[in-house]
């Protein structure tokens, strides 16, 4: 069993993982503190590690829900998937609806 320390938003945490899987922990630590940077930076500063661990998970399940819908979307003939743009306006409408009303709660804490 392998031993990585990995940083979010500042702090150094060490995770075990199967032998060979370090630089993939650390590519999945990367992505959780850019995601951290990204909120923290957009909201009030007074969250809790907890809560801006909580925010940033919630933003990387929704870009996996994302992905996993898109792929399992119709194609065309390239393979490539058919784009709707009236979804995906919707969809972006919804992000901002979250995040807009996450900062809000913020704001009032």
């Amino acid at each position: 069993m392998a031993r990585v320390d990995v940083v979010v938003h500042g702090r150094t945490y060490p995770v075990q993982c199967d032998d060979g899987q370090e630089d993939h922990v650390r590519r999945l630590a990367a992505r959780l503190d850019g995601a951290a940077a990204e909120i923290s930076g957009g909201v009030s500063s007074m969250l809790s590690d907890a809560h801006l661990l909580v925010l940033s998970s919630l933003m990387l399940l929704d870009e996996a829900e994302t992905a996993q819908q898109e792929a399992a979307s119709p194609k065309g003939a390239e393979g490539l998937p058919l784009f709707d743009e009236a979804a995906a306006t919707v969809r972006v409408q919804e992000i901002t609806a979250r995040i807009e009303a996450l900062a809000q709660r913020q704001d009032r804490s």
